[in-house]
């Protein structure tokens, strides 16, 4: 069993969608809470999917990225535009618990983008096009990093496949955060079920 365990690490499996997919779960669990609001699949699926938000610029980019040598993270990773442009959807979709679960999911998204290698996000644009990355307990600017991380990802992105291109980019962004993973896994599950069992 051990053995198995390894050969997915070894694979990024575990990172490849752990910190958005787990911390979608985590604020929706704290959220319900304050909220007082039981279990429902549907605004956990949506909780997830706020979660992920900021990378449905993913799609273009494997779409595109061949023909027009497009990068992911160019399209929607403005906080100062994303997290206003869907605050009045969710209020009048669901009132304010949808515009927290929406608020919560789309700000740890670009938390975990700026902590973690690949060069952090424009948190200011469209003031700024500095890019800020969070490193030794310090708010940094990240164009270095960011530049490092394209160029890792443009070379042999020709020869890569769909597949191919999400593995390369995981190891990348988690190649320094070894435990991030499995900690945001085991703190999900364990919340999820404290919450399902209240």
């Amino acid at each position: 069993m051990n053995n198995f365990f390894k050969k997915l690490r070894a694979k990024n499996v575990f990172s490849l969608v752990a910190v958005d997919l787990s911390y979608g779960i985590t604020e929706y669990v704290l959220i319900s809470w304050i909220f007082r609001v039981d279990f429902d699949y549907r605004f956990l699926a949506l909780a997830i999917f706020f979660a992920f938000l900021p990378d449905i610029d993913f799609i273009p980019f494997i779409f595109f990225r061949k023909k027009f040598g497009m990068l992911s993270h160019q399209f929607i990773h403005y906080p100062l535009i994303l997290l206003p442009l869907g605050f009045p959807i969710a209020f009048i979709s669901g009132g304010w618990y949808l515009v927290a679960l929406y608020l919560a999911g789309v700000t740890g998204h670009f938390i975990n983008d700026t902590t973690d290698n690949l060069g952090g996000i424009k948190w200011l644009w469209p003031f700024s096009s500095h890019y800020f990355a969070f490193r030794s307990g310090k708010i940094i600017r990240a164009e270095k990093q960011r530049e490092e991380f394209y160029s890792i990802m443009k070379k042999g992105m020709a020869d890569r496949n769909i597949i191919e291109e999400l593995f390369k980019r995981t190891r990348v962004e988690n190649r320094d955060l070894k435990h991030k993973p499995v900690i945001s896994y085991l703190l999900a599950i364990i919340l999820l079920l404290l919450f399902l069992l209240k």
